[in-house]
């Protein structure tokens, strides 16, 4: 992270500063994306067979995001 947080223009301090808290909840990130992420490959699959095709989701973020 620090060498993505050098190579950015700016905010990079940012990025290093919040690596603790980002670490803290690594478990709960990790449960919401394993819960998200099966919707994410069907709705893309579905896209991908008919890109006319509107979004059905709740239009919102998993619970706890």
């Amino acid at each position: 992270m620090r060498g993505i947080a050098t190579r950015l223009s700016r905010n990079g301090e940012k990025l290093v500063a919040c690596l603790a808290m980002l670490r803290a909840d690594e478990a709960h990130m990790q449960a919401t994306f394993e819960a998200f992420f099966p919707g994410l490959l069907q709705a893309a699959a579905a896209w991908r067979a008919d890109p006319d095709a509107t979004f059905s989701g709740s239009g919102t973020a998993p619970a706890g995001c």
